[in-house]
């Protein structure tokens, strides 16, 4: 610290300090009216306090610019059906917590008691834990950046509801037996032949519906199938767009049947036949529509809910019902959940599991009332 003598009873005193965000030496001073150890000791507390304050008020912060801020860092990249999750979660987030807060003053008390509030506890589990991974990502991101000492979101502890009578029978709505794929399968007509097909490779192969949109015919090898790309749901299906896979582990190789083979032989079959039409657009995809373009989620689980309500299935079976009937059936041949949660692609096995639990218990039943009919 220097000390400049302004006028008779004036005196400033000067330290030099480092801008951490620009690298540039700054000057901090005060103004006192004596140069004595005690004038020192008073200006250096004062100067060092400028300093501190100057370096804290990025610190300042509100929820609100944070969440901007993160966004404007974390969507870069990020894939349409994540912006959405995300955007989903925050509205409830912003709706519940006021934008103005100082993000400094959040700790884990204000955060757990937002996710005990009757409010919040009203949504479902899984949309509770998406609450909870983005504020966790909003608030790594606060502090690495300085403007918060401690992730609040570190010590906070969510309750999931337990699975009720209801949940257990949602679950159960949620794949088809498989006596139901049979009854399901013989439902379709002539004319929905193509549909027919479709809907038993995904049952067979337990791909997601944009997997299978996106499938090609480099993607097979003999039978291995590589998952690699997914359709890009912001796209127009007349001209589709595809991306990378939802998650790392959706990259996957996967085996597959010898029914599958024949399906695709089909389907590629009659795709040589649709190629005549000038009208088509080849966009190099195996299961297309009429015309070259993806299949429309929309309009194949309207064709679904057509087939399924020929039949006595009180269920409502839509694309991804399929995947969870992929599930059931290889739980029913004893796969390990682990090797299914692989071959599905799941990076949250829990509904995996899910299903799997559902239909186990089903099994260790049969086998309580085969005993029962035992008899020597």
């Amino acid at each position: 610290m220097f000390v400049v003598k302004v006028d008779e009873n004036k005196y400033k005193f000067n330290e030099r300090y480092k801008d951490k965000y620009t690298d540039k030496w700054r000057t901090a001073s005060v103004t006192l009216d004596r140069d004595t150890p005690q004038s020192r000791k008073k200006a250096k507390a004062l100067i060092d306090e400028k300093i501190n304050n100057q370096k804290k008020v990025v610190k300042n912060i509100t929820l609100e610019e944070l969440v901007e801020q993160w966004k404007n860092n974390h969507y870069k990249g990020l894939k349409e059906t994540s912006k959405r999750s995300y955007g989903s979660a925050l509205k409830v987030i912003q709706k519940n917590i006021k934008s103005d807060i100082k993000a400094k003053n959040i700790d884990t008390k204000f955060i757990q008691s937002f996710f005990d509030s009757e409010e919040i506890s009203k949504y479902s589990n899984n949309y509770i834990l998406i609450m909870k991974i983005v504020l966790k990502m909003i608030f790594d991101y606060a502090e690495n950046l300085e403007y918060i000492e401690n992730n609040p979101l570190n010590k906070v502890k969510v309750t999931m509801k337990k699975d009720t009578q209801s949940k257990i029978e949602i679950i159960n709505k949620k794949f088809l037996e498989k006596s139901e794929v049979k009854v399901f399968l013989a439902a379709f007509t002539k004319r929905q032949y193509r549909f027919k097909l479709t809907t038993e490779f995904l049952i067979l192969t337990g791909l997601r519906f944009g997997e299978l949109q996106a499938l090609r015919n480099i993607d097979i090898d003999k039978n291995i199938l590589t998952v690699q790309r997914t359709f890009q749901a912001t796209s127009n299906v007349q001209s589709p767009e595809f991306t990378s896979p939802k998650t790392s582990n959706s990259y996957r190789k996967i085996e597959i049947s010898d029914r599958c083979i024949e399906i695709i032989k089909e389907i590629n079959f009659e795709n040589s036949i649709l190629q005549q039409d000038e009208l088509f657009s080849d966009n190099g995809i195996i299961f297309c529509s009429k015309y070259g373009g993806a299949i429309s989620n929309t309009n194949y689980n309207q064709v679904l809910k057509r087939v399924i309500a020929k039949t006595e299935i009180d269920k409502n079976i839509t694309a991804h019902s399929l995947r969870h009937t992929h599930v059931s059936l290889l739980a029913e041949q004893n796969i390990p959940v682990k090797t299914i949660v692989e071959r599905v692609g799941h990076a949250d096995e829990r509904m995996t599991i899910s299903v799997y639990t559902h239909v186990t218990k089903n099994m260790k039943s049969d086998l309580v009332d085969k005993l029962n009919n035992l008899s020597f």
